[in-house]
């Protein structure tokens, strides 16, 4: 069992359930990020029991912050290594659990559990850069593969093909991220953003956002969770993320962006996002006036009450 640790609850049932799997003979690795703001001190007092329960610690990678959320098991079976893989958008804390809305990805896709494998042994041996299939990690190509799925869009949008950018991110302040999104918009490619808290795009009906539409949602639970989703021609590509788009995320940190195939699981994702970019009760409009002015006036024009995070609710009840 290898997991990647940022914060855990203080009375952490996650920590208990680890140290008692080594406790009975598996083995069991945690990458304990020390230098997690406001959690130094209670990760470094994690990692000691830790290592008297016999779990292997893993202190963080030198130069980087391991930001990722992560979980690999690895079992023997009819002879063969199995992987199984959890990824997700939040950290393994019972709770923030409680209050904060993010994502995770179960799977038990080989080639998926390869790669995480790797992202593991690259935090155990960080001058050896992990070759990846799936996934996207910081600060090894991260930026490129979104660039690279930026100017795919912007490609089709002019080739007169379905095309469409749709983020959910908590920040967007890194200056090279804005000014390829300002270039596509310009390009004429339709780009809908929400951004929970720093966002430094100027966007509206003119100017170079004038194709942007961005919103922010401020609600009973703490918007949390990263969703990319390219429209790749009528064949949405769908991606979670551990990162933000801020220069920390990509240059500074070890961060995980993996996609979603499972046709089932993309489009409760893209229905989610859609969800929750018609919210106009509690979404504010970012714009250029910087008065986060909320969308209550759309009401007026005859479309329906939506308040995202009560109507996810309804929707995740109806698919149980």
């Amino acid at each position: 069992i290898e997991v990647t640790q940022y914060r855990v609850a203080k009375r952490s049932c996650v920590a208990r359930a680890l140290m008692a799997a080594a406790r009975n003979g598996k083995i069991v690795t945690v990458v304990v990020e020390p230098q997690a703001r406001f959690d130094e001190e209670a990760n470094i007092q994690w990692a000691g029991r830790y290592r008297d329960a016999g779990v292997r610690v893993v202190l963080g990678v030198q130069g980087l912050k391991v930001h990722s959320k992560l979980v690999l098991i690895t079992r023997r079976e009819a002879g063969k290594t199995r992987y199984y893989s959890a990824l997700g958008t939040g950290n393994f804390n019972e709770d923030t659990a409680s209050v904060f809305a993010d994502h995770m990805l179960l799977t038990n896709n080989q080639e998926i559990g390869e790669d995480v494998n790797a992202i593991f042994r690259f935090a155990e041996r960080s001058y050896r850069a992990p070759t990846l299939q799936h996934l996207k990690a910081a600060p090894l190509g991260l930026r490129d593969f979104l660039y690279s799925k930026i100017e795919r869009e912007v490609t089709n949008h002019l080739a007169g093909k379905p095309a469409r950018l749709r983020l959910k991110v908590n920040n967007l302040s890194d200056v090279e991220t804005i000014g390829r999104l300002y270039r596509a918009a310009e390009a004429g490619l339709k780009i809908e953003l929400i951004a929970r808290s720093m966002f430094s795009m100027i966007t509206g009906s003119t100017g170079p956002g004038k194709n942007i539409e961005a919103v922010g949602i401020v609600d009973k639970y703490l918007e949390h969770s990263r969703i990319l989703i390219f429209e790749n021609e009528g064949e949405p590509e769908v991606f979670l993320s551990s990162a933000d788009f801020l220069p920390r995320n990509f240059d500074s940190r070890i961060e995980t962006i993996f996609p979603v195939y499972e046709p089932k699981l993309k489009k409760q994702l893209i229905e989610y996002f859609d969800i929750q970019f018609a919210d106009n009760v509690k979404a504010r409009v970012l714009d250029a006036d910087l008065t986060n002015t909320r969308r209550h006036h759309e009401r007026k024009k005859g479309r329906k009450k939506v308040r995202a995070q009560f109507a996810i609710e309804d929707y995740l009840r109806k698919l149980s």
